[in-house]
């Protein structure tokens, strides 16, 4: 069984080899990886692991219309590391697998869902847990606090996918395209079989609403981390949505410290480092640091970093208040 992850990165410098380190403990057999016009080494860590034979790197320039994760995936189909694969997931370098005690690995994972063709992973929201200057210790190790599982807000149940490369026309987001004709079997990260009514959703890309009593997976998504660091990923901006600012509303969407877990092990990383992968590693944690600095010579930049420390910690809404949200976001969506 091979096993492919597909990533985009813009500056991850600090955080890609304990990531990539954590993929290839879970199972991982090969990482297609597509940087964007990198400023702090990111696409020279990916060439360092590409030499390794277990990665492979294609450089990108944004053009046209479609964001660039869309874009990757265009490229990826065509990669010979696609066709090998018999599993496919697309995950971004915030997001981490966490499988539940006794299972072992992804393809533990994959053999307990008897023959699915899909498992959808539901995310788990991670705040920055009263943290805001940067640091460069392993994030799961750093950030330990999240939504609850059951919070009544539907991004915090938004999925990704494991998927059988053959079941499916081509990879997806946060899930594959289905083949015309063709019903491909789903499960929850409980690997429950979810119903015909989300496996033909193609545009469904969240859970809310389906109760997994007893998970085996979920990917813990660390999507602020802490504020300082929140503060450059919003000057970097989103792959996903280019036009769309990361603000305080961002923040405070994401911000959950509700719930303290045990942190994942640390990655293991002895099977990627070299001294030259080390030496891109310390420039790019240099690189971080000496930006946030620069960021903190100009008074809006400033004024922005004072409000989110302010902001602290979201209170995770009550169900009534999720339902009138949603009521009222509805019809303003209608009237617009």
């Amino acid at each position: 069984m091979n096993i492919l992850a597909i990533t985009c990165v813009k500056n991850e410098g600090p955080y890609l080899v304990d990531w990539l380190a954590h993929l290839r403990a879970i199972g991982i057999d090969h990482v297609l990886a597509f940087s964007n016009e990198c400023d702090d080494g990111t696409d020279q860590l990916l060439d360092a692991c590409a030499a390794q034979g277990w990665l492979t790197h294609h450089r990108q320039t944004h053009g046209g219309v479609r964001t660039l994760q869309w874009q990757a995936l265009k490229t990826a189909a065509q990669d010979p590391a696609y066709h090998a694969a018999d599993w496919i997931m697309f995950i971004d370098v915030d997001e981490y697998v966490c499988l539940s005690k006794g299972v072992t690995n992804l393809r533990d994972l994959i053999e307990r869902a008897d023959g699915a063709d899909a498992i959808a992973m539901p995310w788990r929201l991670f705040g920055n847990a009263g943290r805001h200057n940067i640091s460069f210790e392993p994030v799961t190790t750093r950030f330990t606090q999240s939504a609850p599982r059951d919070i009544a807000l539907p991004l915090a149940h938004f999925f990704k996918t494991l998927f059988r490369r053959s079941a499916f026309r081509e990879a997806g987001i946060h899930r594959p395209k289905p083949i015309k004709n063709k019903t491909a079997t789903w499960v929850d990260n409980g690997l429950n079989p979810l119903p015909t009514q989300f496996v033909t959703s193609n545009g469904r890309i969240n859970l809310f609403g389906n109760d997994c009593p007893r998970p085996l997976v979920q990917l813990n998504h660390y999507s602020i981390r802490s504020t300082a660091e929140f503060m450059l990923k919003a000057q970097r901006g989103l792959p996903n949505k280019m036009e769309r600012d990361i603000d305080i509303g961002y923040w405070v969407s994401r911000n959950w410290n509700d719930e303290t877990h045990d942190p994942l092990p640390p990655p293991d990383r002895s099977a990627i480092e070299t001294p030259e992968i080390l030496n891109i590693e310390t420039r790019a944690q240099n690189w971080h640091r000496c930006t946030f600095e620069k960021l903190m010579q100009d008074a809006d930049a400033v004024q922005r970093y004072w409000q989110l420390m302010l902001a602290g910690s979201s209170s995770a809404p009550t169900a009534e208040m999720a339902q009138a949200h949603l009521h009222r976001f509805q019809q303003a969506y209608r009237n617009a």
